[in-house]
């Protein structure tokens, strides 16, 4: 009860504090979805673990 009384005062902080956390787990999402799309790459075809990736640099 002691906190609602204070988050009750304090709007202000608790806009703050959801926003916060909004963004957070919008992060947190985004950035696994990036990882999971990342380490599915040529996943789909039969022989994946002989496929190499050549990079150049010029």
């Amino acid at each position: 009860m002691k906190l609602i009384r204070f988050y009750k005062r304090t709007r202000f902080f608790l806009l703050i504090n959801i926003t916060e956390l909004a963004i957070g787990f919008a992060v947190s999402i985004i950035l696994l979805l990036f990882i999971v799309n990342e380490l599915s790459y040529d996943k789909h075809f039969a022989n994946k673990d002989r496929i190499v990736r050549l990079n150049s640099v010029l």
